[in-house]
């Protein structure tokens, strides 16, 4: 196992969302922001562009293609995005603990057992780890996801002292501290007070982001598994819906360095892999070497080395 970390400032700047690391006691303590998330993580078109319900079968269209967000894409909601920042507004971001990129890096490991030891559980048991914003502040808040005991959680936060069992919905206890609800559950530990949101669209009875934005629903199609993975949509340029990012590698500077990233754009005729490499170019990093792109359909995909040698806006 390498020593090669992933900066924490690096992946909130150029991944769209940092590790997120609050823990028990200000996860349901901590009186926090209370200004609002008023940022929009949907698309306007939603599951139409100009009136055409696409019918594209992308993860085939694709070589490059993956599965990475087979692991989370049940639970995840619209309109509760990260946050925005330089225009460019996260979806969310998931890190993968159990992935095969996530194994060369150390510090994945580290905040793994660390979030282990702090809801007194076992490290295997904490397979990824889902940012989400906060609709009653601008805090982000995390949904981690795997095999719990909810009951020794909650004795964990008891305790602790930080907070309690108030209430039960779906099999999912309800957990309340001094500015915060969230839930436990076999299958997820919740710290978003909106929480039943997502308990309901992981049981497929509550709106679901895949199935109410379609160019989202495309990139969670195709993006491949990665230590993280993002997706983020760029206020600034009217031709590019969404665009996602698989991150597989770091550098000795701890700075991502093989990366796939997949563009949702608006129409075909916007669809090529030179815009794909301009708006790369657009962000902190750029390209040092294109390792395969393909487009099919208004979808560009491409695979390339960083290149940290020059700056920009974040992308």
């Amino acid at each position: 196992m390498t020593t090669r970390e992933p900066s924490r400032r690096a992946l909130l700047r150029y991944g769209g969302v940092g590790t997120a690391a609050v823990l028990a006691g200000c996860l349901w303590g901590d009186s926090g922001d209370e200004n609002g998330n008023e940022q929009d993580g949907n698309g306007q078109n939603g599951t139409e562009q100009d009136g055409e319900n696409e019918g594209s079968n992308y993860a085939e269209a694709f070589d490059l293609a993956g599965d990475g967000a087979a692991l989370f894409e049940e639970w995840l909601v619209p309109g509760n995005p990260v946050g925005s920042q330089d225009g460019v507004v996260t979806v969310f971001g998931y890190r993968d603990f159990e992935s095969e990129d996530a194994a060369a890096i150390d510090s994945m490991d580290t905040y793994r057992s660390e979030l282990a030891r702090t809801y007194g559980i076992d490290t295997t048991d904490i397979a990824g780890e889902l940012i989400v914003g906060d609709p009653n502040s601008a805090n982000n808040r995390q949904i981690l996801l795997g095999e719990f005991d909810p009951s020794a959680v909650v004795e964990t936060f008891e305790q602790a002292g930080t907070a309690e069992q108030v209430d039960e919905y779906r099999g999912y206890s309800v957990i309340e501290g001094q500015q915060r609800k969230g839930a436990v559950g076999p299958d997820a530990i919740i710290s978003v007070p909106i929480y039943k949101q997502y308990i309901d669209a992981k049981h497929a009875d509550g709106e679901r982001l895949i199935e109410v934005d379609q160019p989202a629903g495309h990139l969670l199609d195709v993006l491949p598994r990665a230590f993280q993975i993002t997706v983020s949509r760029h206020e600034n340029l009217d031709d590019l819906e969404v665009n996602g990012a698989s991150y597989h590698a770091v550098d000795e500077s701890g700075n991502p360095e093989r990366t796939t990233r997949a563009f949702v754009f608006r129409d075909e005729s916007s669809a090529t892999t030179e815009r794909a490499r301009e708006i790369i170019e657009i962000g902190s990093s750029g390209y040092e070497e294109i390792i395969a792109e393909e487009r099919h359909g208004r979808m560009v995909m491409t695979e390339f080395v960083q290149d940290w040698g020059t700056g920009g806006s974040s992308g």
